[in-house]
């Protein structure tokens, strides 16, 4: 029979390998986005000294105008759509930066806070952090941003993270 203290200790190493592989996924997600702002310019310094007209470069961005702080919580949303778990301020406004959106203001959380307490699809849960209503998941379904990106990264080590165990792998080491 396991202690309770061996089973703390099993959890704290089963939550430490999940930071690290989700610190693993936001740096490879980091050098994409770094990745994309070169092969950007290049295509524009190519066009311009080549002298073919200029096309537009796809960017992830929203169609029309849409206000910064819209853009912000649009964003934080999906965020919270895909982590399916409530999710702290600090994270979230990481979260939001590394795809590429700037939150401004002298303290950003404080910032973002106040974005999302204004906003019907996002509640904050107090000791977890914020969370989608049942009105957020309703506009991450109908808008279409709910869906999981159509291609995915195919042999690429930064994102070959340990596959998770379930919960029939800790069945037999319960004590009760």
């Amino acid at each position: 029979m396991i202690s309770p203290e061996e089973l703390i200790a099993r959890a704290k190493a089963d939550l430490a390998k999940q930071e690290a592989a989700e610190a693993r996924a936001l740096e490879a997600m980091e050098r994409a986005r770094a990745e994309q702002v070169k092969l950007r310019g290049f295509i524009e310094t190519l066009e311009r000294y080549s002298g073919i007209e200029a096309t537009a470069v796809a960017r992830p961005r929203t169609q029309g105008r849409v206000s910064r702080s819209r853009e912000l919580v649009d964003k934080a949303v999906e965020i919270l759509f895909f982590n399916d778990m409530p999710i702290e301020i600090g994270k979230l406004a990481d979260l939001i930066e590394i795809e590429g959106l700037a939150i401004a203001g002298q303290n950003r959380n404080a910032t973002l806070a106040g974005y999302l307490s204004r906003d019907e699809r996002v509640e904050f849960v107090r000791p977890v952090g914020w969370q989608l209503t049942e009105a957020g998941r309703h506009y991450v379904n109908s808008s279409g941003r709910g869906k999981e990106p159509q291609n995915p990264v195919e042999n690429d080590n930064e994102w070959d993270l340990e596959p998770e165990k379930s919960s029939e792998d800790f069945d037999d080491d319960i004590p009760f």
